[in-house]
This record gives structure tokens, sequence and C-alpha cells, in this order.
């Protein structure tokens, strides 16, 4: 008889798979992040400037804010650290000036958070959902994701790269919808994206990080003209996307 062969699979690759899939509901995949609007004002019209906007982001919001949000909500997750989490998750939220945006954190936050609930119960997800519960803590994106990773046992760095990478998804299957991007244009986009989405997520997961002092005086952002957007997006009667 044939020796069936097991393939040599990490573990938490197919964890990473499973979370990082549309399929999972994340509620991650209806944002265009801003994209909408400054497509609408032709700020951005093409291939080129689409990629400049997910380079642009990744350097001065998603890493500096989100992923270092994530970094210290995965650590506190792993040590059990529920004040922390509940610290970070304030504090992130403090720093998105636009309410839509909060929002939108929150609602996939949530959405995020009670999946994983279902398919994996870990202590600590519980008990961040009852923070949530009793109105001590809010539920944003990247501390349910951060917690989800924990959950799914997915190494950090690793989880980082999904962050980023769905964040890119995101962006790209949205200027696909507005018709900035063809499908084909979307995936080399993507690929474009790879080599600092790797670099980032390693430099992001620096263990320098988890011994500062006071881990929330990492987090910052500097995006105005996005905002700007995102406070037009708001106020925008039509408009496709969440965000």
């Amino acid at each position: 008889m044939a020796t069936i062969r097991t393939p040599n699979l990490d573990s938490h690759e197919l964890a990473m798979m499973q979370l990082s899939d549309s399929f999972f509901p994340s509620g991650m995949f209806g944002m265009s992040g801003g994209l909408e609007s400054m497509a609408k004002a032709n700020w951005i019209k093409d291939k080129k400037a689409v990629s400049e906007f997910l380079h642009q982001q990744i350097l001065f919001q998603i890493v500096p804010c989100d992923c270092m949000a994530f970094s210290i909500a995965i650590d506190a997750a792993r040590k059990g650290d529920l004040r922390l989490a509940v610290k970070v998750d304030h504090a992130y939220l403090a720093m998105k000036l636009v309410s839509e945006v909060r929002l939108a954190s929150v609602r996939s936050g949530r959405q995020l958070l009670k999946s994983v609930l279902q398919v994996s119960r870990i202590k600590f997800a519980s008990q961040f959902n009852e923070k949530i519960d009793t109105g001590k803590a809010e539920g944003s994106y990247p501390v349910c994701m951060a917690i989800a990773a924990t959950a799914f046992d997915i190494p950090k760095t690793s989880a980082l790269r999904i962050v980023l990478y769905t964040y890119c998804t995101s962006i790209t299957a949205a200027a696909v919808r507005l018709g900035l991007l063809d499908h084909i244009e979307a995936q080399t986009v993507l690929k474009q994206m790879h080599q600092l989405i790797n670099s980032e997520a390693i430099r992001a997961s620096d263990p320098k990080f988890s011994k500062n002092a006071d881990p929330l005086s990492i987090l910052w952002q500097l995006s105005p003209l996005v905002d700007i957007a995102q406070m037009l997006h708001e106020r925008d009667e039509l408009r496709m996307f969440i965000t």
C-alpha cells in the first residue's frame, strides 16, 4: 500500500490563511480608507497613484499606529495583561480623528472577536469581550486582531503581515470597484507591496518596542490629507464604502 505523506506545513500557515481570507467574517473588506473621496476629487486617478497611496499610508499611518497598537495588544494578550489591552484599545481610537474611521474599526473589531469566540474559546478573548459588554473597552480592530492571532497561535511577525496585507487587499479591491485599477493591475500592485509589507512587519515586531517603559508612547500617525478625505467621505450622501 502506498504511504500517504503529510505535507510539511507549519501549523500557523493554515491559521494565517484562515484569518486573512476574505471568507473569514472580519468585516475588513468593505473599506476604502479615504480612497473613495480621493478618487471622486481626482486626487488619485491611476495605478501609480494607488501604489503611492498604499506606500504612504503604510509608512505614516498603518505601521506607526495600527501595527504598533496590534504589537502592544498581542504582547498583552500573551501575558494575560487585560489592563494594557484596554489601555491600548482606548489610545488607538483616541488617535483616529474621523468618527467614521473609529466606528468602522470598532464594528470590524467586535465582529472579529465574536467570530474568534465561536471557533476558539480562549480565556483572554472572553475577558476582553466582557470589558466591551460592560463599556470599559471599545473593541478596536487592531486589539481584537491581536487577540485573534493569539487564539490562532500565529507568531507576531506573521500576524503583522496579515494586518498589512489585508489592508492592501482592502484598498486595491476598493480601487478596482472605483475603476482606478483592473484586476490584473490590482494584483501587480499587491505584488509590489510584498517587500514593504515584509520589512515593516519585521521592523514592527522588534522586541525593543515591547521593552519600552511606556509602550503607548510609540503610537503615532501623520496623514492629514487622508484624514481630510475621510472627513469628506463621512459627509458624502452617495458612497460605496464604509470609509
